[in-house]
């Protein structure tokens, strides 16, 4: 528990039962006081707090040169899976780990697709509004890039079946994304 929290419920702790024991004036001044003052520090805690955390602290998972893959959620098992494989046809593929999608860290997206010049991203979403239309949207300025998504069509889906049958139907498997990459991206440059 960070020390913050820890004052904060001794704080509340004390007063519950001082005013519990005590109703006089007296009590009651002396609590506004020191709640005046104890949410004066908190407040001045939160911000020094606030100050030294990175709200999104996305991941480079694995460094690579010629392919970035985004990938939120259990998604990245597949990315992780798919990674060798991938290497075996050439490609040295990073795999960039966005577990908080709005703010989207666009510093660590372009940065890696700079470098790459191409992205996938495979989500558990639908095409538009998700994950990969942020990563598009930050990454269109930059030149001489190839983008793909691999996510959920933008339709209606009238099949029934557990988790692992959606995802294998979509094609949100390792086997998808190498499929994904080899039809999107070919073979990399020199291979």
């Amino acid at each position: 528990m960070p020390g913050y929290v820890k004052i904060v419920h001794f704080f509340a702790l004390f007063l519950n039962n001082l005013v519990q024991q005590d109703h006089s004036k007296m009590t009651t001044d002396l609590l506004a006081n020191c709640m005046q003052t104890t949410m004066s520090q908190l407040q001045t805690l939160l911000a020094e707090h606030a100050q030294k955390q990175s709200f999104y602290l996305n991941t480079i998972i694995t460094d690579g040169h010629n392919l970035t893959v985004v990938v939120t959620g259990p998604q990245l098992d597949n990315a992780l899976n798919a990674r060798e494989r991938l290497g075996n046809i050439g490609w040295d593929t990073e795999i960039l780990y966005i577990h908080t999608i709005r703010p989207l860290d666009e510093e660590l997206v372009r940065a890696s697709v700079r470098k790459t010049k191409r992205v996938l991203v495979e989500e558990e979403h639908i095409r538009s509004g998700g994950l990969g239309d942020d990563v598009m949207r930050a990454t269109m300025d930059i030149p001489y890039v190839s983008r793909a998504s691999l996510s959920i069509p933008d339709t209606f889906i009238t099949e029934y079946g557990t988790y692992k049958e959606h995802c294998q139907n979509l094609g949100l498997t390792s086997d998808g994304i190498l499929e994904a990459v080899r039809s999107e991206f070919g073979v990399p440059d020199g291979q």
